[in-house]
């Protein structure tokens, strides 16, 4: 279950990876959109929270959404007929609707 932390900024979840349970840290934007999704490589609560701060600090907040040629870039990079998203998808590796939608929100 996600908990919200530090004024909504980030939320910690648990992950099974090989049978462990690790923290995530997914850090939101101030809509309280999802712009990353991070692990803290840690099983306790009190070091994925200070973990979540260090990444908190790492990533930025506002994507160039200012800038025209930017956005256009981004917009048509996630595309499903992008020359990325083909070569990707030859090399066996399909991205789904989901993930295309969803990294899609940093140009939109």
């Amino acid at each position: 279950m996600s908990r919200p932390r530090n004024n909504d900024q980030f939320r910690l979840f648990k992950r099974k990876l090989d049978g462990e349970a690790l923290y995530y840290c997914r850090v939101l934007d101030e809509e309280g959109k999802i712009i990353a999704t991070r692990s803290t490589g840690t099983t306790d609560e009190r070091k994925a929270i200070k973990k979540a701060i260090e990444i908190l600090k790492s990533i930025p907040k506002s994507p160039l959404k200012n800038d025209p040629l930017f956005v256009d870039f981004l917009i048509s990079f996630w595309q499903r007929s992008s020359d990325f998203v083909q070569l990707r998808e030859l090399d066996g590796h399909r991205l789904s609707n989901t993930y295309l939608d969803k990294t899609k929100y940093y140009g939109e």
